[in-house]
């Protein structure tokens, strides 16, 4: 019955890249290239984001750059309100923009007004590239047969015959920071609607809590960023915490 779960698996691997943050000074200032902390990639127009309900500025917490599609994603967070994500009464308790076609002729620099108790260590992201399969608490709607049959080859533990499955794939098992392929959910799964067409949303990114950037989403948590392809702008996420 195992090898039949890998032949039901194989067709379901992505592949993903883990972001892994290297502290550096560099990295500071504005860049046109994926880092934690510092100051962000901008363009003319743009005013720091501000906590509506604390009214402080938010942390500039990260930036992606997306190659395939020649756009950068830039995430900004209070983490004095800890905003949860996905509810529209946290929408003003953080930022997020994607930036297409992105160019260091564009970029302006902005600076966050004040002292930033909560800022993120200035890191450079190294990428190494990895295969992806969804975990437990997304299996089921990637694949039912799959799910049925990790519960045949162990009714009591099914995740535990999927965790051998994606090891014997080759596949990441670990909670990480990556962009592309699955999300791994540590409170089940929880795929935002768009807000302007309600289709369930692309998964982006995970990004865990990272000691090297300073960066802790609240009891070692870590955050879910969806899209949607329909309307580029529309970006939510999920915080989620052990």
């Amino acid at each position: 019955m195992e090898d039949r779960l890998d032949a039901l698996l194989a067709p379901l691997i992505k592949e993903a890249q883990v972001l892994t943050p290297h502290a550096d000074p560099g990295a500071m200032e504005p860049l046109l290239a994926s880092k934690f902390g510092g100051l962000p990639y901008c363009e003319v127009g743009a005013t720091w984001p501000v906590c509506t309900l604390c009214t402080q500025p938010l942390t500039f917490v990260f930036q992606l750059f997306e190659e395939r599609t020649n756009a950068l994603f830039a995430f900004y967070y209070c983490f004095d309100c800890l905003p949860a994500g996905d509810d529209p009464r946290d929408r003003g308790l953080w930022h997020a923009q994607w930036f297409h076609a992105p160019a260091s002729d564009k970029q302006i620099r902005l600076e966050r007004p004040g002292t930033d108790r909560n800022a993120i260590t200035p890191c450079r992201i190294t990428r190494q590239v990895v295969r992806s399969l969804p975990g437990w608490e997304g299996l089921d709607t990637q694949s039912t047969q799959a799910e049925a049959l990790c519960c045949e080859l162990d009714p009591e533990r099914p995740w535990q015959a999927l965790d051998q499955a994606v090891a014997r794939a080759g596949c990441i098992d670990d909670l990480k920071s990556w962009q592309g392929g699955y999300p791994l959910y540590l409170q089940g799964e929880h795929v935002p609607d768009c807000p302007h067409c309600s289709n369930p949303m692309s998964f982006f990114a995970q990004l865990d809590s990272e000691g090297e950037a300073n960066l802790d989403w609240a009891a070692v948590g870590l955050i879910y960023v969806f899209y949607c392809e329909r309307h580029p702008q529309s970006v939510e996420f999920v915080r989620q915490n052990t």
